[in-house]
């Protein structure tokens, strides 16, 4: 049964990201990385400055950066500073991935904040569920991947919660099975070709 849903959210997550726009906006930074874009230096300074760029997308990379690339634990006093005021989804979540995955407690509970977070729209949601799953290894955020299959309502937050139900499959309960078993259905017929397609 496990090996079936694998299966079908792989032929799903396959599917978009043979033609899908929504590639360019993913947690991971893009193909042409910002930080060379805009010459940012390659150093724990430089990436720590780079934190309160402009450009989401050189945020979001320098988080990436510090927190994975490789690990800078020195740097979370100023990652958590980043975060307090970041309001791009993107880089957010990038940011509460980084810290998290440098230890930071405060940085997990914003990612889970993030993931519950009503005012959000549902690709901030998926945004912060997905980088849960996919990053960090961790299934804190299930409830918030299936709402976005339930609701709907995005097609970016639908693609985040079927690429990292793909990754936790192994960990849903069997009711959480079902239930994406049963959405998986309703998508496949969707008159709506985006969704369709996911």
């Amino acid at each position: 049964m496990i090996g079936t849903l694998a299966r079908l959210a792989a032929t799903l997550i396959s599917t978009v990201l043979l033609g899908s726009s929504l590639l360019a906006q993913t947690l991971v930074p893009p193909q042409m990385d910002p930080l060379e874009e805009f010459n940012i230096p390659n150093t724990t300074s430089g990436l720590v400055a780079a934190l309160r760029h402009p450009d989401y997308a050189v945020r979001q990379a320098a988080a990436f950066k510090l927190g994975f690339s490789p690990p800078r634990p020195i740097t979370l006093p100023a990652m958590l500073g980043a975060l307090a005021t970041e309001e791009n989804p993107y880089a957010r979540s990038a940011l509460a991935t980084a810290a998290s995955a440098l230890g930071s407690e405060q940085g997990l509970a914003s990612l889970r904040g993030m993931c519950v977070d009503a005012t959000a729209s549902a690709l901030s949601r998926s945004l912060a569920a997905h980088a849960m799953s996919f990053f960090l290894k961790r299934d804190d955020c299930t409830g918030t991947l299936l709402d976005a299959l339930r609701l709907r309502e995005n097609s970016g937050a639908m693609f985040y919660a079927l690429d990292a139900l793909n990754r936790s499959v192994n960990h849903l309960s069997a009711q959480e099975e079902d239930e994406l078993r049963g959405l998986a259905a309703i998508l496949v017929r969707s008159d709506n070709f985006q969704v369709r397609t996911l």
